[in-house]
């Protein structure tokens, strides 16, 4: 006798689900998301899934979320295995495909991490984009010859993967000369690659996310005929310490055996790894090029660079000092985003702005000095910047966008200069040890939370010539005992703006101007001053 928890029939499906985890499922189900199975509610006690003879597809989404679901049996009438059947499956370790099924969906087993193995049957025809991603235990993978189609990032993030063989039936792919790798047979395309593999000399092109994610690969070497590397084709390869290229490579490099990509024509820097030396000819870093290369603990940047890409350095957490020649003009977003071991670092006067995300995340940086050429602080420029104590702002800097300084834990005093005349929102919310703010009188707009959660926060003097605060600005400033407001015609208030504070809390405005504040802002205690 089966212990029934929960079950349903009629003449769309029939199934039930027991006590001990089992999920049995005697006909045809589908759906267009997760929440049109019955079972939906009672994903987090699936353990095991019967599907009996007669079902002929998995569904999409039909198991998405099932994080305790350790085995399944799929019997020889199903044929198609829907969008995200599986997705994030996470105790799922092996599974057997019929030889029925022609066809894995989008995303199917994307994130299940602990999928060792997976046998895919002569017959699948098509392997849709993302059908493996994030599969991080999957130790190999073999292509039978039925696969014409194998769709983009469909083993991205296969980090354990050691062994990949396409059938030499197989007239679409290959993975010519016991490559471990699979190639597009008519471009000679690398699309997926993995800790062994060996470019053949025939490879032509490497394709966007070939080796994404693969922390195992310890080197590569380009052949001499590779003649374009997609974007993120060695993206977060964290243990890369040998990269060569073919002295006969005529679009890329590895001169001075510097152990990075050069692309030749324009002197740019695409791959770098931890025993990267940059060449004194390299006139830009591009983006990416050291992205979560966490081994790499110093760079030395030569003064030919002019410019560093979009996440160069990003995530390169146990790098601590990085010294910017002042040949470096542009700093593109991100560029030093997670670099949590980042100390201290020197910018050069030629550099005009500070890009969105530049610094964030940069838990060690204790100070950092802005050039007088600085105009601008974007988004997130040094959020989460935990142990920055102190920051002089230039004359130049004219706008500092939103959540620039969120988070900011260990600022004390904030002077900002009379060029500025906007905070972004956020600006310097959660800047809990703020205990001084001077706001130039050139500011018109303190935008929405711009000082939320300045628990330490006991005064402010807003200037005269702010004209509007947004909602929430000083939110949770839970000491904030005064402000002084300086404008006489009292300025555009947002909703919550001085919430959650002291009941000893004043506002002093000028003399006169009691009613207009009161009718503006509502009922406060008002001190008139002159």
């Amino acid at each position: 006798m089966i212990n029934i928890l929960t079950s349903a029939t009629n003449r769309r499906n029939t199934w039930y689900l027991s006590y001990d985890g089992s999920l049995t499922i005697s006909a045809d189900f589908s759906g267009r998301s997760n929440t049109d199975y019955p079972w939906d509610s009672r994903r987090e006690f699936i353990k095991t899934v019967v599907i009996e003879d007669g079902v002929t597809s998995i569904g999409d989404g039909a198991f998405d979320g099932c994080r305790v679901l350790a085995s399944i049996k799929i019997p020889k009438s199903v044929t198609s295995i829907g969008e995200n059947a599986f997705y994030g499956c996470s105790s799922l370790t092996s599974i057997e495909l019929p030889s029925s099924v022609t066809s894995i969906g989008d995303g199917a087993f994307s994130y299940c991490r602990r999928l060792t193995s997976i046998v895919i049957p002569e017959g699948v025809s098509t392997i849709c984009e993302d059908s493996f991603v994030s599969c991080s235990s999957l130790a190999s993978i073999d292509i039978p010859s039925s696969v014409t189609s194998i769709g983009k990032n469909a083993f991205r993030g296969c980090s354990s993967l050691a062994s990949i063989k396409v059938d030499k039936n197989n007239t679409v792919y290959d993975s010519r000369n016991d490559c471990n790798a699979i190639i597009v047979t008519s471009s000679n395309t690398l699309i997926a690659g993995c800790q062994n593999t060996i470019i053949p000399t025939s490879v032509t092109s490497i394709g966007k996310y070939a080796f994404y994610d693969c922390n195992s690969l310890t080197s590569i070497e380009i052949p001499l005929n590779v003649s374009s590397i997609d974007d993120w084709a060695f993206y977060k390869c964290s243990r890369l310490t040998s990269i060569k290229v073919d002295e006969n490579n005529t679009v890329y490099d590895s001169r001075n055996n510097c152990n990075a990509i050069i692309e030749t024509s324009s002197n740019m820097l695409i791959v770098g790894c931890q025993n990267t030396v940059i060449p004194s000819s390299v006139t830009s870093i591009g983006k990416d090029a050291f992205y979560e290369c966490n081994s790499l603990t110093s760079i030395e940047i030569p003064s030919s660079v002019t410019s560093i890409g979009k996440n160069a350095f990003r995530n390169c957490c146990n790098i601590t000092i990085i010294e910017l020649p002042s040949s470096v003009t542009s700093i593109g977003d991100g560029a030093f985003d997670g670099c949590s071991g980042l100390t201290s670092i020197e910018l050069p006067p030629s550099v005009t702005s500070i890009g969105v995300s530049v610094f964030s995340g940069c838990s060690s940086l204790t100070s950092i000095e802005l050039p007088s050429s600085v105009t601008s602080i974007g988004n997130y420029a040094f959020s989460g910047c935990s142990s920055l104590t102190n920051i002089e702002f230039p004359l130049s800097v004219t706008s500092i966008g939103h959540y620039a300084f969120n988070d900011c834990s260990s600022l004390t005093s904030i002077v900002l200069p009379s060029s500025v005349t906007s905070i972004g929102g956020s600006a310097f919310s959660g800047c809990s040890s703020l205990t001084n703010v001077e706001l130039p009188s050139g500011v018109t707009s303190i935008s929405a939370l711009a000082f939320g959660r300045c628990s330490s926060l006991t005064s402010i003097e807003l200037p005269s010539s702010v004209t509007s605060i947004g909602n929430y600005a000083f939110y949770d400033c839970c000491n904030l005992m005064s402000v002084y407001s300086y404008a006489t015609t009292p300025p555009e208030l947002g909703d919550e703006v001085f919430s959650d504070i002291r009941e000893e809390f004043i506002i002093i405005i000028p003399k006169g101007t009691k009613e207009d504040y009161e009718d503006r802002w509502g009922d406060f205690n008002y001190v008139e001053k002159r």
